[in-house]
């Protein structure tokens, strides 16, 4: 786009005509496609005309025969729309279409480990691999690695601050992550936070009004300097970096890939040891430990990663709504059978620092029930309840957090500790107020 980057106006009138927006068809092709998935309009809409100079003046009109399903569909879309079009106006770096980011440059750093995993994750198909006891150290290793490290720990501890852990249990529950392939602290911290004050806006790191590939993986693989900005982390997630272990796996990239490797190395000399002291051979106890590599620690890997990334991708598109949260946010149960609860991601948006997004009597919220029986043994405290259950606006409670907001801030996704302050819509837990109205610097 050559010109302001300004946002210029956006027009809605009764054939839908998007004025003074330089907008391409690829574009609002997706845009439709998108609307078309979420049912706020039927197969036979259209586009009726395409103007695609690439100066302000343009014109994009729709027919006059869109098909709403109904009033709420349509009212619905026309965020959509609006939200889609201002992007493109505004030439957002984190929303530019998929192939123009794909030209440019690929982190190999992450799209390297990320191929080859899934290339190794093929090998369970092999049968001489496959063991009863690496199944169950697959179903297991999700349910502690992956269950303890990346929900409970990265995000309901971490991210929103939901509860309270001594340190000793919060970077062994770290490193519990960081053996699923996870991000550093930091990184997987700011980017949530990001995600949660642009949701489905402009910033957001990974919004499926992209695409859903985008929205599921593309945006860790491909080159975005307002995602991988040192300068995102240091504003969304100062408070972590404050930790000296983590500061260390910030500053040392490659101790998070020794931490992985070296798990993965003892299951293999664990499986190897065992086999081979059963049958006094070592030829067995080389397939048994390779068994207990692909199918508990790569296979994990892979799965974990997966069903992380659907709360990002699938958790936007498909599932009911119990709140008006102002983004896309969805309920999906099959979402939330996977990943122990995080699934009523509508739920987690109305009320992000609660313990729990178990809302309705049906909607089980598995790490939930985790936290609260760490909580009975006495290894966690403060655990933040839902909304309606805190403390009266005004009031603080134990933990140091604001225990109550008033009903138009409900959505806000992260408190502040005590002598922090509030800035804008969202107070960032560490972050300087006067930097958050600086735009956010990015990595030459």
């Amino acid at each position: 786009m050559t010109g302001s980057r300004r946002c210029l106006p956006v027009s809605y009138r009764t054939t839908w005509e998007l004025t003074d927006l330089p907008i391409r068809p690829p574009l609002l092709r997706k845009a439709l496609r998108f609307m078309r998935c979420r049912r706020y309009i039927d197969g036979r809409s259209r586009f009726a005309s395409w103007e695609t100079a690439a100066l302000p003046g343009s014109t994009v009109a729709a027919s006059p025969g869109w098909h709403f399903l109904n009033s709420s569909a349509q009212t619905e879309a026309t965020t959509v729309l609006r939200a889609t079009a201002r992007r493109i106006a505004c030439n957002m770096d984190g929303f530019q279409p998929l192939s123009k980011i794909a030209r440019g440059k690929v982190r190999w750093d992450y799209a390297v480990p990320i191929f080859t995993l899934h290339l190794l994750a093929l090998l369970a198909l092999v049968p001489w691999l496959f063991s009863w006891t690496g199944l169950v150290a697959l179903i297991v290793g999700v349910n502690v690695f992956g269950q303890l490290g990346v929900p409970i720990c990265y995000h309901r501890l971490l991210t929103h601050r939901s509860f309270r852990a001594p340190k000793w249990l919060e970077r062994s529950f770290v490193t519990m992550a960081l053996c699923c392939g996870q991000n550093t602290p930091a990184r997987w911290v700011a980017w949530h936070r990001m995600h949660h004050q642009h949701s489905d806006g402009d910033d957001d790191p990974h919004s499926p009004l992209v695409t859903f590939f985008w929205s599921h993986v593309g945006w860790l693989i491909f080159d975005n300097h307002s995602t991988h900005g040192v300068a995102s982390y240091y504003k969304y997630a100062r408070d972590v970096l404050d930790d000296p272990f983590y500061m260390y796996l910030e500053k040392h990239r490659m101790a998070s890939a020794c931490i992985y490797l070296a798990h993965a190395l003892l299951f293999f000399v664990v499986g190897l040891l065992t086999g081979g002291a059963l049958t006094g051979e070592w030829a067995p106890g080389v397939q048994f430990g390779l068994s207990l590599l692909v199918w508990g620690v790569v296979l994990r890997t892979v799965y974990v990663w997966h069903i992380t990334w659907a709360v990002n991708s699938l958790g936007h598109l498909f599932g009911y709504r119990n709140y008006k949260t102002g983004d896309d946010s969805r309920n999906n149960w099959f979402v939330a059978f996977i990943t122990g609860g995080e699934g009523w991601h509508n739920n987690h948006h109305h009320d992000p620092t609660s313990a729990t997004v178990q809302h309705r009597w049906w909607e089980f919220d598995l790490n939930y029930y985790i936290i609260k029986s760490l909580e009975w043994i006495g290894l966690v405290t403060h655990v933040v309840p839902r909304h309606g259950l805190r403390h009266p606006a005004g009031e603080r409670g134990s933990n140091g957090l604001l225990q109550h907001q008033p009903d138009d801030e409900a959505n806000h996704p992260i408190e502040v500790p005590v002598g922090g302050r509030k800035k804008d819509e969202i107070a960032v837990v560490g972050a300087d107020a006067n930097e958050l109205d600086r735009p956010l610097a990015v990595e030459n």
